[in-house]
């Protein structure tokens, strides 16, 4: 099974219903409420820069000057920079100067591939990568390493990221599902290249993956998985990277935190009833688990339980926001089958968002510490666990109504638009955030602190 890209796509408005600019802006009045005391509202239409920033504490003097970024994807948007502009000067946040961001493209070109999401997929990634980014880290570099397809090309730009040792962070938002369905020699591969960045001073994030425990994918061969981690976010040389979501109030305050794993309802006979597992009872959420290849880190002792990691590396070590419903607005310009463009704007997700999130995050720390590079996290981050930079994030029960959900690859959902109830963190299949280290948020989420604390 190749890698693929993460996020979730453009969302349809139903007719006289709107989205919520903040958590409970909007609750459509004429669906039930299943959870009171304000925890359901409409999905949110995507953060803008100064909610985005808020939800980690962050001033206008953090904005990761000095710093570099990498972002590693596949194929390559023409338009990125015109529609990272055009997002900000929409969302609030500072335009992309001259030489700010650059591209590496591979040498003999693109491939198409028919086991490969289309170049059109990989763009709406590769925009939520960057407008991530750079949201949380306004002044940093950035050069993305364009893959020549999504297979063994996504590996190659990876390894030109490091092997030109340019940026100090280096973000991934691809990956497949099931970590026993990728070859020994892959895994070794990626293995290779994340000891030398390590060497280098180098961190390097991966987004943990959509699919929760990745239960029902199926691998290359039509087989339905059992519950496991994705790859390469189960390597213990990579920083793995879960998913929250975050309600803001009016004020850009946090309502409330919890992990992203959703489960989807629809109306029948005026009650919400789940979806059955076949149509969206699980809707999407952060990927964990216990890897059965790869061994307990040194760094995981005493954070995460004997009794669950069982020996092995377990997966994920933190969290961002990730959850589509209450994600971040970004824009790009979208080309259809037909070869018809237009800019559009929607609320994305994933742990597609929460990677280049965190890169953002860790560009400011860079900044705050007076550091040309910070260098693996892993360890630093789990010496973290328990103290006042990381938010401990746990189960919150609360719901958001949405006229159509959202597709995350192999998670099934109705296709068409509707009235649906999506659940937060409710257990839909095996993970669930909770107290301490969890398979959906790791050891939690960021705040403000971790700007001073993190390695200290």
């Amino acid at each position: 099974m190749v890698p693929r890209p993460g996020g979730a796509g453009v969302q349809p408005a139903a007719a006289g219903q709107t989205c919520a600019h903040y958590w409970g802006e909007q609750s459509n009045p004429a669906v039930p409420t299943k959870y009171s005391g304000g925890d359901q509202s409409n999905a949110l239409c995507g953060y803008r820069t100064a909610q985005a920033r808020a939800i980690y504490g962050l001033g206008a003097g953090n904005t990761g000057a000095g710093t570099s970024v990498g972002i590693v994807g596949a194929y390559n948007l023409g338009s990125i920079v015109s529609d990272t502009n055009r997002a900000a000067q929409d969302f609030g946040n500072a335009p992309l100067v001259d030489g700010q961001y650059t591209t590496v493209l591979p040498a003999g070109g693109f491939h198409d591939m028919p086991s490969c999401d289309t170049p059109e997929a990989w763009a709406s990634e590769q925009a939520l990568d960057v407008q991530a980014v750079h949201t949380l880290a306004p002044a940093a570099k950035i050069t993305f390493y364009a893959g020549a397809d999504c297979a063994q090309g996504i590996y190659d730009a990876l390894n030109t990221a490091v092997s030109q040792d340019a940026v100090s962070v280096i973000t991934n938002s691809w990956a497949t599902p099931g970590e026993n369905d990728v070859a020994p020699a892959v895994r070794d591969q990626l293995t290779s290249i994340a000891v030398q960045a390590a060497i280098q001073g180098q961190a390097i994030l991966f987004s943990s993956g959509d699919a929760g425990d990745n239960s029902g994918i199926k691998d290359s061969y039509g087989v339905a998985q059992p519950a496991q981690p994705g790859f390469p976010a189960s390597d213990p040389w990579v920083t793995a990277v879960g998913g929250t979501s975050v309600a803001l109030n009016a004020n850009n305050s946090v309502r409330f935190q919890t992990g992203w794993e959703d489960g989807g309802e629809a109306l029948s006979g005026g009650q919400w009833t789940p979806l059955p597992a076949d149509q969206g009872h699980f809707a999407g959420g952060s990927s964990g688990g216990v890897s059965s290849v790869f061994g307990a880190p040194d760094y995981q002792a005493g954070v995460v339980p004997a009794s669950v990691a069982g020996g092995h590396r377990a997966v994920p070590d933190i969290a961002m926001l990730a959850s589509a419903y209450t994600g971040l607005a970004v824009g790009f310009t979208a080309t259809d089958a037909k070869g018809n463009s237009q800019y559009v704007e929607f609320p994305a997700g994933g742990t597609s968002l929460s990677s280049p999130l965190l890169a953002g995050m860790v560009a400011d720390t860079e900044q705050a510490q007076h550091l040309d590079r910070f260098g693996f996290l892993n360890p630093a981050i789990y010496a973290l666990n328990g103290g006042k930079a990381i938010t401990d994030v746990t189960a919150h029960p609360a719901g958001a109504w949405t006229p159509g959900l959202f597709s995350f690859g192999g998670v099934p959902v109705p296709s068409q638009g509707g009235s649906y109830l999506v659940d937060f963190d409710a257990k839909p299949q095996t993970l669930q955030s909770g107290s301490g280290w969890d398979m959906v948020t790791g050891v939690g989420t960021p705040n403000a602190a971790f700007l001073a604390e993190l390695g200290q």
